[in-house]
C-alpha cells in the first residue's frame, strides 16, 4: 500500500525533460510487460525525445509534472487533437505515469484534473484517451475521472512474432472465478496466493468494475506480501461482495 505523501503539480519546464523521459520509459517497460510485447522500446529516447521537447515549449501540448521531496514522480502529457471524422475542437491525454510508490495519493486525478482545466482554457469540446483492453486499473480509473466508453479498437495480428508466443502463454493461462462476500476476501486471497501457481488476482465489484489486480510475481510474494494483503484488507472493508477472478500459470 502506497504511503501518503506530500506532493505539488506544475507545467513542466525544458530542465524536466530527462525527468519525464525516466517515467515514460518506466510506463514504456509497464505496458511492455503486462500488455503489448510489441510496443518499440526505442521510442522514449528516440522520437519520444523530440515529441516531449515539443510538448513542453508549444502552447498547442499540455505537459505538467508532479513532484514530492525534490523528485519529480509523476507526469502527464497531453495536446490539442483534431479528429476529422468529428466536429467539434478534440483533445488528448496521450500518457500518464505516477511512480508506483506514490500511488493512491490523488496525484493522478490532480494531474488529469490540470489537464481538464487546459482543455477548457483552449475552448475544448471533447478529450479523449486511450488504454489497453487490459489495463483494468487505468480503465477504472478514467472513467472514474469523467472518461467515458466511446470507440472499441480492435486488431489482428498476422505475423507471427513475440505477440504470438504471448498469446500462446495467455491461452496456457487458466482463469477461474470466485464469488465472495466482503469478509472472506482477505481470508481468500491468503489462501490463493499459499497455493504457488496463480500469477494475478483482479477483485470486482457488483458493477463488473475493477477494484483491485494483484500481479503475483516472485518480488511481491517474496519482500512486499503485508502491504499488498494490507490493501486487500482495507478493500473488502468497503464492500458487501465481490468476484475474484484467478489467473493460473
Amino acid at each position: 500500500m502506497a504511503v501518503k505523501k506530500e506532493f505539488d503539480i506544475r507545467r513542466a519546464a525544458a530542465e524536466d525533460l530527462d525527468d519525464i523521459l525516466r517515467l515514460n520509459f518506466e510506463l514504456f517497460k509497464k505496458e511492455h510487460k503486462e500488455y503489448d510485447p510489441n510496443l518499440n522500446m526505442d521510442w522514449t529516447y528516440g522520437l519520444g525525445t523530440d515529441i516531449f521537447k515539443k510538448s513542453i515549449n508549444n502552447d498547442d501540448y499540455f505537459a505538467m509534472i508532479a513532484r514530492s521531496g525534490g523528485k519529480t514522480i509523476g507526469y502527464l502529457r497531453g495536446s490539442l487533437h483534431q479528429e476529422f471524422w468529428k466536429t467539434g475542437r478534440g483533445a488528448e491525454l496521450d500518457s500518464l505515469f505516477v511512480d508506483e510508490n506514490y500511488r493512491n495519493n490523488g496525484i493522478g486525478k490532480e494531474l488529469v484534473g490540470a489537464f481538464l482545466e487546459w482543455c477548457k482554457t483552449k475552448k475544448v469540446d471533447y478529450a479523449v484517451v486511450r488504454a489497453s483492453a487490459r489495463n483494468h486499473l487505468g480503465i477504472t480509473f478514467y472513467r472514474q475521472s469523467g472518461f467515458q466508453d466511446y470507440d472499441v479498437v480492435l486488431e489482428n495480428k498476422l505475423s507471427k512474432s513475440k505477440y504470438m508466443a504471448t498469446k500462446k502463454a495467455e491461452k496456457n493461462t487458466k482463469r477461474e472465478e470466485f464469488k465472495v462476500s466482503g469478509e472472506k476476501i482477505l481470508e481468500k486471497v491468503k489462501e490463493l496466493i499459499k497455493e504457488g501457481n496463480v500469477r494475478r488476482i483482479i477483485i470486482i465489484n457488483e458493477k463488473g468494475e475493477t477494484l483491485m489486480e494483484l500481479p503475483l510475481t516472485f518480488a511481491v510474494v517474496g519482500t512486499a506480501l503485508a502491504p499488498v494483503l494490507a490493501a486487500v484488507g482495507a478493500l473488502a472493508a468497503l464492500i458487501a461482495n465481490c468476484t475474484l477472478v484467478v489467473e493460473r500459470k
